[in-house]
This record gives C-alpha cells, structure tokens and sequence, in this order.
C-alpha cells in the first residue's frame, strides 16, 4: 500500500511538473533558482520573512500550491521591496493537503505578534495570497482566524475561472477588503465544474486580472500581477492597523 502512495505521487510530481514546464517553458525557469532556494526554512530573498514591520504597516502573507516550496513568490517579494508595499511572508506546506491550513495559521499568528508591538493594538490586520491549491489553503484558514486577526485582502490565482467549494465561502466572507482574482488564460490543466461550487467572481463583486498567454503558474512570475498587488496594497496605504 505504501509502495502504491509513493508510486502514484511520484506519478503526479511528473505530471505536473512536465505539465507546466512544456506549457510555460520560460516562466519555469525564472523559478529554478527561487524554488531551490526556497527549500530552506530560512528563505529571505528581497527582505522576505526578515524585514522588520513598521508600526502600523499590512503584512502579506502568501501560501504556495501543490509540488512547489515558499521559493515561487520571489518574484512578488521583489516587487513589494521595490515599490515599498510592505513586508512579505512565506511558509513551506507540508505535502499532506489536509494539514496546510493549520500550518499556514500557525505562520500568520506568528506574523501578527511580530506585527503587534504596540499594546494599543486590539486586533492587527493580514493581506494573504495564495496560488494554485494554496488559494484553498488560504480560504481555509481564514475562518479559524482568532478574533484579533482581521483579513483586508486576499490575492487569488488560480486556472481560467476559479470554482470554490460552497463550504469554503465563508472565508469569502470575511474577508474585509478586497478580493482580487488571477486567471491564466491558457493553462494547460482546468479545473472541472462540480455540483458543490460556485465562482467567486459570480458571488461577489471583485477585480480580476485575466493573463490570456499565461497559466496560472505563469501568474506568479508576470509583471500585471505583481503591479496589481503593489497597486492595490498602495492605494490602501500602509497605515491600517489598529482601526
């Protein structure tokens, strides 16, 4: 039985990593370096994970999709340095799907205490991203937030149109700010309809980027995306904790 398990995730690694790498050849490999670099638990490429947070300032935190490490949002984190749209960080899941959310809750409570130095602060507020699964992931997680951990936006990538199992939409729900959705017009895997979803974007009133020469794995490299995120976290403005 468990040479079956290894057999068949050594089959789906492949799969996937053929899939994505024959489809988007010159976005794969913009991410070998990140997502070498990304096996270390201290990842801190452009500031990521290790800049300080300013008094008042919006972390973003970012949880990555299935046979992928913290290394893919490298490139969002040089864009947040860039442009000073706050401080960013990553987490590397754990294989088994079922544990992501509660290691992702485990990093976003360790971000808001670093991020509430002042004993004035009630609640402090998150932006999350995620990509590919990790949009799941962060959805997931939301709901078993504590109540001093406040969600403004969230940045979702995912295939073509994003299906979002009904019992995941509470995490839809509350979040406060913004949700904006990344599609990748050409992905060489969609996701099937099912008779349990429904799409974010026919639910709620929501900005989308729709990236027509790019899968959704290319979302995590392209220069829209990036300067969508940094847009939207600018606009807000950095000043934002602590009502």
């Amino acid at each position: 039985m468990a040479i079956k398990k290894c057999v068949a995730y050594l089959a789906f690694k492949i799969h996937w990593a053929l899939g994505y790498t024959l489809s988007e050849p010159i976005e794969a490999l913009k991410l070998i370096i990140p997502l070498i670099k990304g096996r270390k638990e201290t990842f801190t490429s452009y500031e990521l994970n290790s800049r300080t947070i300013r008094r008042h300032e919006v972390p973003l935190i970012m949880a990555h999709g299935d046979a992928s490490n913290q290394g893919v949002w490298t490139h969002l984190g040089k864009a947040l340095k860039e442009n000073d749209a706050g401080p960013g960080f990553t987490v590397n899941m754990p294989e088994d799907r079922a544990k992501r959310a509660d290691v992702l809750l485990e990093r976003i409570k360790d971000v808001a205490k670093a991020a509430n130095s002042s004993p004035e602060l009630g609640s402090v507020t998150v932006d999350l991203a995620g990509q590919s699964w990790g949009v799941r992931t962060v959805l997931e997680v939301i709901p078993k937030l504590p109540d001093n951990i406040k969600v403004r936006n969230c940045f979702l990538m995912s295939h073509s149109r994003l299906p979002i199992q009904n019992e995941l939409k509470n995490g839809i729900e509350k979040c406060q700010g913004q949700i904006v959705t990344f599609h990748g017009g050409c992905d060489p895997y969609e996701i099937e309809d099912k008779e349990d979803c429904y799409y974010i974007e026919d639910e709620c009133v929501c900005p989308s980027v729709v990236i027509d020469t790019s899968g959704h794995f290319g979302l995590l490299t392209h220069k829209k995306v990036m300067n969508k995120i940094v847009e939207v976290r600018r606009q807000q403005g950095s000043l934002s904790q602590g009502g």
